[in-house]
């Protein structure tokens, strides 16, 4: 991909799967680009620097999916803050083979 960064052609993949989502201040320095997962629950929230880092995050609830939406995403983020956690790795690997049977996840902390 001569002249494309990695970021431009994972970007460039996203199709009608992801949306831009606007900034987010909870990223620290991954604030060059925000897209959120087109999905109500277990979204994937991919986040980039100015340098064209990424980091990816999986969230229950899925902050503009609308109104229940964000509220559920805010719970999560206060139970967070409070708990010191964050997305449970576990829950979303559950989640995922819910939704697909044949889907295996393995070593999944």
């Amino acid at each position: 991909m001569a002249g494309t960064t990695a970021l431009q052609a994972l970007t460039g993949s996203f199709g009608t799967n992801f949306a831009p989502s606007g900034s987010d201040p909870l990223h620290g320095i991954y604030n060059a680009g925000n897209w959120r997962q087109t999905v109500p629950l277990w979204s994937m929230q991919i986040v980039s620097s100015a340098a064209g880092n990424i980091q990816m995050d999986v969230d229950p609830n899925n902050p503009d999916s609308g109104v229940g939406g964000w509220l559920g995403h805010l719970g999560n983020v206060i139970a967070n803050f409070f708990t010191r956690g964050d997305t449970n790795y576990n829950a979303v690997a559950t989640a995922l083979q819910f939704r697909n049977p044949n889907l295996k996840i393995f070593n999944c902390p």
